[in-house]
Formats: structure tokens, sequence, C-alpha cells
């Protein structure tokens, strides 16, 4: 049974800058869809645990292709710009990433480092290595203009050990008071090499 911790208490209902939570720690990578859900259910009540979440997914992409299209499908808005129905091998329940979200797997497919990058702990002079066992954290800040829509749509700002500064993600909240994923560009893009992989050209 997965566990996991949010760092501030929710006291309200509607959702307010003070009602993201700073960190969001999950003991146990999920190794399947089924076990994302588990923890959607649980984490993605608020902007930052849907975060954390996607970021786990972009993790299990990064090492299993099968196990991860899912689970990336699971955390996106379907608002039919980052989805579309699909009949192919491999949809999930109907649905497959769209060309307009294809470029993330290509991002991983060459940089397969990028996901560990939003694990605290991580760095590129450790090739960005995760712990052999959790807790597995991720930080989160906001600014004065998180709160898109009060209790609808945020836009967060997730820690990254591989860049200067957080990464934004845009969340909205689904018919079923589930956080989903509506942008994440910026997640994928920019960050810094593991030392492992620098090369010398002299």
């Amino acid at each position: 049974m997965f566990k996991f911790s949010i760092m501030v208490v929710l006291l309200a209902s509607s959702l307010s800058a003070q009602q993201i939570p700073p960190r969001i720690s999950i003991d146990k990578l999920p190794e399947n869809v089924d076990e994302l859900l588990r923890l959607r259910g649980e984490l993605a009540r608020n902007p930052s645990g849907a975060a954390a979440l996607f970021a786990v997914a972009l993790q299990v992409y990064a090492r299993n292709k099968q196990a991860g299209i899912p689970m990336l499908i699971s955390m996106l808005v379907n608002d039919g710009s980052l989805m579309s129905q699909s009949t192919r091998p491999g949809n999930y329940r109907g649905y497959d990433l769209s060309n307009n979200t294809k470029f993330l797997v290509d991002q991983l497919d060459s940089k397969p480092w990028v996901p560990n990058s939003y694990v605290v702990g991580t760095s590129p002079q450790n090739g960005y290595a995760l712990s052999a066992s959790g807790p597995y954290h991720f930080d989160f800040t906001q600014n004065q203009y998180s709160i898109v829509k009060p209790d609808e749509e945020v836009r967060i700002f997730i820690a990254c050990t591989g860049a200067d500064s957080p990464r934004p993600i845009r969340l909205k909240k689904n018919t079923e008071g589930i956080w989903k994923v509506a942008e994440f560009s910026s997640l994928v893009t920019g960050i810094r090499a593991p030392a492992s992989t620098a090369r010398d050209e002299l």
C-alpha cells in the first residue's frame, strides 16, 4: 500500500494560494497504471499532488514505454489537445497522445534522465540517480499569478535539480475533483545533461 505525505493541511474546500502543498512525498513509485490511479485518487485532489504524479509518470515512461503511456494519458487533461481517440495498439481506454503531445515522448526518448531531475536530491553530478528506496520528494512554489481561476485552474512551479529555476506546469481540475496537467512543455526541455554524458571534443 502506498504512503504519501503532504506538508500542509487543506482546511477549506475552495482552492487558494495557501492550499497548494509545497512538498509531495511518495514512498514507492507505481509500477503500472492501476497503482498510479490509486495514488491519483488521493494525491491529485490538489495541484501539487497531480504535478508530482505527472513527474512520476514521466519517470516510468523513461524506463518502460508500455507502462508509461497509460500513466501519462491518465494525468493529462482530456480536452482534445493533449490526446486523441485511437484504436491503435497501445492505446489506453481508447486514447493516445495527440500529435501536439508527441514532442514529450520524443524528448524523453532522447533524454531519459530528465524526469529524475524533479526528485529532490538528484543532480547532474550524480547522473540524476534515484535512491534505491523512497520516499521521493517533489517541491513546489507559486507566485501571485498561480491561481488562474479559483478552484479550477492553477499554474505552479516544480523544483528542478538540473535547472537554475523551477519549471512551470499548468493544471486544471476535472468534474471528478481530480487535478490534471494542461501544459507541461517546460518540464522536458533545457535540463542540464548528466555529468557522465558530457562530451569532451578537444
